[in-house]
């Protein structure tokens, strides 16, 4: 994982984060091929600025308006929040 992605999470204080084109293709091919696949892969365990704990965080992919973006499980059922949709 680039330096630069874990750098972004880390010092957001807003979750999801839309990516764009550029910060994207430092995610390997890989991860992005799965995202896109499945609707998310895991991307690291890291510590935002506003969080207590550590929390896993995800490359996720919307089908609705075809964006990439991360984000954190929410919820009980753990869902992602679309930085668009929502």
């Amino acid at each position: 994982m680039s330096k630069e992605i874990k750098k972004l999470i880390e010092e957001s204080e807003k979750f999801p984060i839309e990516l764009s084109k550029e910060t994207l293709k430092k995610i390997s091919l890989i991860k992005r091929i799965i995202a896109k696949l499945i609707g998310y892969v895991k991307l690291g365990r890291f510590k935002p600025k506003k969080f207590k704990d550590f929390e896993n965080f995800y490359l996720c992919y919307c089908r609705r308006c075809k964006t990439y973006f991360i984000d954190y499980p929410h919820g009980f059922e753990g869902y992602f929040n679309c930085p668009k949709c929502t």
